[in-house]
C-alpha cells in the first residue's frame, strides 16, 4: 500500500496534508495521534472507502483513487477488511451463525470448513453456539476478526479495535493480530493504547493532518 502526497479536505477544512506512506506485505504498522487528527480518514482512504482530494493511493500494485466506487468495491473484495472499535455482531444469532451469514453474503466457497478452521484459530470453538450477549468483549472482537479472516483479506485495517476492551482483553486481541501477521497478513492499526505499541514493526504519528515516524519518549 502506498500513499503519494495525499490530501483530504472536508467542507474546506484540511484533514490530511500531503500524506506519504508505504507498507510492504507482512508489515504490522500502527498509527497514533490525538483525536480528530485524521486517523480514521486515513484508514478509509487506505481501503478505498473514500477518495483523496489530491494525491495517489496504490493498493496491491494498482492505483485505486482513479477507480469508480463499483470498481473499488470489486477490487477490495477478498483483499481488504476493516475491524472497528464496535464489533457490529448480529445479536440474535450465534457466533457460528454470524460468521456463516457474513460468508454467504461474500459467497465464500467451502464455507462450513472455513468457519470451523477460523473458530479454531480464534479459540472460539467452545463458544460457537453462544449468542453475542453471552460473550466477553474480547470474544466479541475475536468474532469480528473472524469475519475479516473469512473474507480472505491480505490487508486488515483496524480502527481502535481494542478501544472498548480491558487491558488483558486488548493484549489478547493484539497477540492474535501478531499471530495472523506472522502468517503473512498485513496490518495497519489505529490505537491510543501505548501499551500495545510493542507489537508493531512500524509506528507513525498523525498530528494536525501530518504523518511522521513516531518516536516514544
Amino acid at each position: 500500500m502506498v500513499f503519494k502526497g495525499v490530501y483530504k479536505t472536508y467542507a474546506g477544512e484540511p484533514i490530511l496534508k500531503g500524506i506519504n506512506l508505504s507498507l510492504r506485505k507482512g508489515d504490522f504498522a500502527g498509527i497514533v495521534g490525538p483525536s480528530g487528527s485524521g486517523k480514521s480518514t486515513l484508514l478509509h482512504l487506505a481501503g478505498g472507502l473514500e477518495l483523496p482530494t489530491k494525491g495517489e493511493i496504490h493498493l496491491f500494485g494498482r492505483r485505486i483513487d482513479t477507480l469508480s466506487e463499483d470498481e473499488r468495491d470489486k477490487f477490495r473484495k477478498g483483499r481488504v477488511a476493516y475491524i472497528f472499535q464496535f464489533h457490529y455482531l448480529l445479536e440474535d444469532f450465534t457466533v457460528e451463525e454470524n460468521l456463516e451469514i457474513f460468508g454467504k453474503l461474500l459467497k465464500v466457497p467451502n464455507l462450513g470448513e472455513k468457519v470451523n478452521r477460523i473458530l479454531e484459530i480464534l479459540g472460539l470453538n467452545h463458544r460457537r453456539k453462544y449468542k453475542p450477549y453471552y460473550l466477553s468483549g474480547g470474544e466479541r472482537q475475536r468474532v469480528s476478526i473472524g469475519r475479516a479472516l473469512l473474507s480472505g483479506a491480505k490487508l486488515i485495517l483496524a480502527d481502535e479495535p481494542t478501544g472498548n476492551l480491558d487491558p488483558l482483553q486488548a493484549e489478547e486481541v493484539f497477540k492474535l493480530f501478531a499471530k495472523l501477521n506472522s502468517q503473512g497478513i498485513t496490518f495497519l492499526v489505529v490505537t491510543h493504547n501505548k501499551n500495545l505499541l510493542k507489537f508493531f514493526n512500524k509506528i507513525y504519528l498523525l498530528r494536525g493532518g501530518v504523518l511522521s515516524d513516531y518516536s516514544p519518549l
